[in-house]
């Protein structure tokens, strides 16, 4: 009952001016069209000082308005600056892509830096490059150091060494 009775009850708009008095339910729709409603011109972001009722933009605008002579640049300038926050916009997106893509990729280094004792391949190759390749490990020592520093990886290259002139001239592994 109570909210039928201020929806029937005439309201008068706030705006200055405009002595419209309307049902709840047009309130919102009236004021936001109000010819009274108080409004900036188009070009304040220029520099237009104007503040007035919405009813004479138009007519201050079209007549007063120093910046409306020059609409043209102002018009393009606005166009630039549209193309410029839309350009910056993708820019930010590919620059954030990009160091995603860098921490992918530093990620993967650094795990294809890791030796590891339990794979041959890695034991081969260390013990060639510190065997046949002298320049080339003391330029990489860092990648292989946790590798001979560990239990695992010392025992793997010790045992590989002691018995690697065995094999050679065996022919055969075991």
């Amino acid at each position: 009952l109570i909210q039928e009775m201020l929806e029937w009850r005439p309201i008068v708009c706030r705006h200055e001016g405009c002595s419209q008095k309307l049902q709840l339910m047009h309130v919102q729709r009236h004021e936001s069209q109000c010819h009274f409603e108080k409004v900036k011109c188009r070009y304040a972001s220029f520099g237009c000082p104007w503040i007035g009722c919405r009813g004479d933009v138009m007519k201050h605008e079209a007549t007063e308005c120093a910046l409306e002579k020059v609409k043209f640049l102002v018009h393009g300038f606005r166009k630039l600056e549209t193309d410029h926050s839309t350009r910056l916009n993708i820019l930010q997106q590919q620059q954030a892509a990009t160091l995603q893509m860098q921490q992918i990729y530093q990620q993967n280094a650094q795990r294809d830096l890791v030796k590891s004792s339990s794979n041959l391949v890695d034991l081969l190759h260390y013990c060639h490059v510190i065997t046949c390749a002298t320049n080339h490990f003391l330029q990489t020592k860092e990648r292989w150091l946790p590798f001979f520093r560990s239990n695992e990886g010392h025992a793997a290259v010790t045992n590989f060494l002691v018995l690697l002139p065995s094999v050679l001239t065996s022919g055969t592994l075991m």
